[in-house]
């Protein structure tokens, strides 16, 4: 699972390099005792050594690996380079490479051993100052030329999926957050894999007491012209050796509805306004494929569509299952809703490039981000609130606290 934490030690790295790399050379000549000296920054450059690594070789390494790691070009347009002194277990010398973008406001950096060009890791710093690990190597990571790749498969093939270690398989925006899936979907599941995207054995996503090398990247529910439902499944959960019998292993349900018609409709996409496929009986049998956070994907004959997760009733046994293949957490950013998503991404960075760093936002301003996350539907955590006339003051509240803390504990 992707862990996000604030880290100020790489922050204070990354705008440091953000500091034109002028600002190094300069302080390796000493200034004029009349001249003002310069800041220095928190995590100083080096000047260039033989055999370094140059900016032209290192930004092409940086952009591959996070291109290789899912991250979209557009966010890599400009590059800044510094040398600087190891620390940790990194090597004495270290490259970094630091990705902007004029059309978000994260910010990508990939440190490498500024020699050998190893890749030691990288991470992205985004809107609201959190740190996301994006790839750690134990080893190393370096670009491989063309000659030495393997041959591609023939892609789109058909297969199905299959969890040996479960009843289940999460599916994932990105080949790296298993466990917190856009949607979870079941064995026997018929998919078609689009590709195969392979990432170094020690990146970040480790599941069942292993790293995730292999992904495939699959579609489920192709028909018409619905586009299905598109994501990232470990490759080792695609089985093409499934006969079509693996649709009967599906689990069985029924439509149920307290619609006084006794009717419910199929929809084509897990949302009210897409396309009505047909409208049943409460009682009509379906094949569950799969689950996302307010829809259940069906099988009803030929069709696949979608009802309301309230639209299903169980036996026992099933229930039981169904619920054991559910994860803690949904994605927030739902099938269909990835440009909508963008957009309020958009809105939050704007927030962001007006007031600053989110921690130090005053109550005004996170209720105006909460306001806007539940606008467009993306409220994940606390909702922040402006107080009304009866509410408590701060001062009220604080010394209610201070009392019930020298109650409970005898502590002032």
């Amino acid at each position: 699972m992707m862990k996000r934490s604030f880290n100020a030690l790489i922050w204070l790295m990354v705008f440091s390099l953000l500091i034109p790399l002028a600002l190094a050379e300069s302080t390796a000549t000493p200034a004029p005792e009349s001249t003002t000296a310069l800041p220095v920054p928190a995590i100083a450059t080096l000047a260039p050594q033989e055999g370094d690594l140059t900016e032209a070789e290192a930004v092409p390494i940086a952009r591959e690996l996070l291109e290789t790691l899912g991250i979209d070009a557009r966010l890599l347009e400009n590059a800044a380079f510094a040398v600087r002194a190891g620390f940790g277990q990194e090597a004495a010398r270290v490259a970094v490479v630091t990705l902007t973008s004029s059309v978000s406001a994260s910010i990508f950096t990939v440190t490498m051993d500024a020699q050998s060009g190893v890749v030691l890791s990288a991470n992205e710093f985004d809107a609201n100052c959190l740190t996301t690990l994006l790839y750690e190597n134990n080893t190393s990571w370096v670009p491989q030329p063309m000659a030495e790749e393997q041959p591609e498969e023939e892609f789109p093939y058909p297969a199905f999926l299959n969890n040996p270690d479960g009843a289940a398989v999460n599916l994932t925006q990105m080949p790296t957050d298993y466990h917190i899936p856009m949607g979870v979907y079941m064995n026997g599941t018929p998919a078609i894999v689009t590709g195969i995207q392979t990432l170094d054995s020690n990146n970040l996503m480790d599941m069942q007491g292993g790293a995730q090398a292999t992904w495939a990247q699959v579609t489920i529910g192709l028909q018409g012209n619905f586009s299905g439902i598109a994501g990232f499944v470990p490759a080792h959960m695609i089985s093409r050796d499934l006969a079509a019998t693996a649709l009967d292993s599906l689990p069985r349900a029924e439509l149920t509805t307290k619609n006084p018609t006794q009717h419910l409709s199929l929809y084509k996409a897990g949302n009210k306004s897409s396309d009505i496929l047909g409208v049943y009986r409460d009682g009509t049998g379906v094949q569950v494929m799969g689950r996302l956070r307010d829809w259940y994907h069906v099988r009803l004959g030929s069709l696949t569509g979608f009802v309301e997760v309230n639209s299903l009733r169980f036996d026992e046994n099933t229930q039981a299952t169904m619920a054991a293949a559910l994860p803690e957490t949904f994605d927030s950013v739902q099938p269909g809703v990835e440009e909508r998503y963008q957009k309020y991404m958009t809105a939050v960075d704007e927030l962001w490039f007006k007031f600053g760093d989110s921690n130090d936002w005053p109550l005004s301003i996170k209720a105006l981000y909460s306001q806007l996350s539940l606008d467009w539907g993306f409220a994940d955590g606390a909702i922040n609130l402006m107080p009304s006339e009866k509410d408590l003051t701060q001062i009220e509240a604080e010394a209610l606290a201070q009392a019930a803390i020298e109650k409970e504990y005898g502590m002032t």
